[in-house]
């Protein structure tokens, strides 16, 4: 079974991916980039999107854990194709900017789609300092002017149809005494 987890990971790797969770429970997001992937995962293997040293002692790993990742995130993205997703835009994840300055694309993978407020705030410092995209959990800074155009996807109230209710009383008795109701 292990074998067959190592092989996922190296697969996952020559194809530019992020290892996805392994389970559904102990699932944590980096608080940086969103990656989503089990306690495990990241214990083993760090961050695949975030540049920086890759813990070495258990101890070590278990602080990165501890203090880059969170369990409070809602909602799950799978982006198969960062560079074109619609929704990885949306969400700021696209690509980072390295040490170097290199604009570098996200690893296909699993995403929180909204980190907890607390973690976000947090977080903010960490994505501007290495170039990330996001960091707010639902897109970017310049992205405020188009939430002006949600309104357009909200149903607008209904009227009474002015005419529909109306119905006079007259007529009916004049045709024979109103006595069967008329259809709309």
């Amino acid at each position: 079974m292990a074998a067959a987890a190592s092989t996922r990971a190296s697969e996952a790797a020559s194809i530019g991916a992020a290892c996805t969770p392994n389970t559904m429970t102990q699932l944590r997001a980096c608080k940086t980039c969103r990656l989503v992937k089990s306690r495990r995962q990241f214990h083993k293997d760090a961050c695949e999107n975030c540049p920086g040293e890759r813990p070495h002692t258990a101890g070590e790993r278990e602080d990165f854990v501890q203090s880059h990742t969170t369990s409070a995130f809602t909602g799950l993205v799978s982006i198969t194709n960062p560079q074109e997703s619609w929704i990885a835009k949306r969400l700021g994840l696209q690509e980072y900017v390295d040490d170097e300055g290199n604009r570098v694309p996200f690893k296909v993978g699993v995403y929180a789609v909204v980190l907890d407020e607390d973690q976000v705030a947090s977080s903010q410092v960490d994505s501007a300092e290495l170039g990330l995209g996001g960091g707010r959990g639902y897109g970017h800074a310049d992205d405020d002017d188009e939430e002006e155009e949600d309104d357009d996807f909200i149903a607008p109230e209904h009227e009474e149809d002015e005419g529909a209710d109306d119905v006079d009383d007259d007529d009916d008795e004049a045709a024979g005494g109103g006595a069967a109701p008329r259809s709309p």
